[in-house]
């Protein structure tokens, strides 16, 4: 058994959380809110929560690394917290695909829609409704959504890799800057 000083830390260590746990915890973040959006009618809404969820795990990844980070890096922490809100989303979709069969039934529907407004010909739609109905199975529909989601996410983290600041900027006030601005009056 160790003594109390064996427990206790050292003030100058620091614990860390390794890239792929703090991508863990942010995907979850977000997942859960983009649910929370998605639940409440605010679809648009969850997807400005997702491009929000990869910059931020971008940034938390810079300051867990002590304040500097690379594109890579930042690319890298954007795309694993977008892969870890799409598994989790995913897992969701798979659970809700199979306990209501509806939810594929209104996908299918939703994309047959969209191909009759793009003016897709009556053949063509009807061929590719019957593949859809097909094929479609909760773990299909679950796939598409791990893929859908690692697809946009890596989009989005390659154009937030350039926005995210390679440092954090520390701002420090200083008594000449003072003493400047108060001679000018």
């Amino acid at each position: 058994m160790g003594t109390k000083e064996d427990c206790m830390m050292d003030s100058s260590e620091e614990l860390s959380v390794s890239p792929m746990r703090m991508a863990m915890n942010v995907g979850a973040v977000v997942a859960a809110l983009m649910l929370l959006a998605s639940l409440v009618g605010w679809h648009r809404i969850s997807w400005i929560v997702f491009i929000i969820g990869i910059r931020s795990g971008m940034k938390r990844h810079r300051r867990e690394i002590g304040g500097t980070i690379g594109y890579f890096k930042k690319l890298q922490a954007g795309f694993q917290t977008a892969f870890f809100a799409g598994l989790i989303l995913a897992f969701f979709a798979y659970a809700s695909a199979t306990f209501d069969p509806l939810v594929i039934d209104a996908a299918i529907d939703a994309a047959e829609q969209r191909m009759i407004a793009s003016g897709a010909s009556t053949m063509i739609v009807e061929t590719a409704i019957e593949q859809m109905r097909e094929m479609m199975t909760p773990v299909i529909f679950a796939s598409i959504y791990i893929f859908m989601y690692c697809a946009i996410g890596g989009l989005a983290s390659i154009v937030l890799a350039f926005l995210v600041r390679k440092h954090i900027v520390f701002v420090e006030f200083q008594d000449e800057n003072i003493h400047n601005n108060a001679n000018i009056q």
